[in-house]
């Protein structure tokens, strides 16, 4: 990756390395100078719990959606 046009770019991700060096998911470290490691890979209880919330978010959806019309009758114009 030589290209000279992304000069501003490479800059801005080296200063946010620096800013956020002990933030430990900085998904481009491998791909960019300064080289850092990969990010660490979330925990089984992570991936549960998100896996958990974007089921209830689906799940809530109907529900969230009839609601927002029934009361939006409700809103004088």
């Amino acid at each position: 990756m030589t290209d000279e046009r992304l000069t501003n770019m490479r800059r801005w991700i080296a200063s946010m390395y620096e800013r956020f060096s002990d933030y430990p998911r900085l998904y481009t470290g491998g791909y960019f100078e300064p080289r850092r490691r990969q990010p660490e890979s979330a925990s089984l209880v992570q991936h549960l719990i998100f896996s958990l919330g974007l089921i209830t978010m689906i799940l809530a959806l109907p529900v969230t959606l009839l609601l927002v019309f029934v009361l939006r009758r409700k809103v004088p114009t």
